[in-house]
């Protein structure tokens, strides 16, 4: 398992047009989508991964991403998303 990569979503690379589209700044061929949270609200998460290699970054950024709060914090996802392993 990859660790985990603490990284400012401004900071990174747009992919195309959109602004939750970014290049990934591991690999810098594969690309980082956005996740949003699936139970409830729909808020963006601060997790999110490569669709590429599979590196898992974790977004640092204390202001909105287009005017949509990110979701929680790392611990929560970590029980929810990351196998330890």
């Amino acid at each position: 398992m990859k660790n985990l990569i603490y990284v400012r979503h401004s900071d990174l690379k747009r992919s195309g047009a959109s602004a939750f589209r970014s290049i990934c700044p591991s690999c810098k061929t594969g690309v980082l989508l956005v996740r949003r949270i699936q139970k409830g609200s729909f808020k963006l998460s601060r997790l999110d991964n490569c669709i590429q290699c599979g590196q898992e970054f974790f977004y640092t950024d204390d202001d909105s991403l287009e005017s949509q709060d990110f979701d929680s914090t790392v611990d929560e996802y970590e029980t929810m998303f990351l196998v330890d392993g």
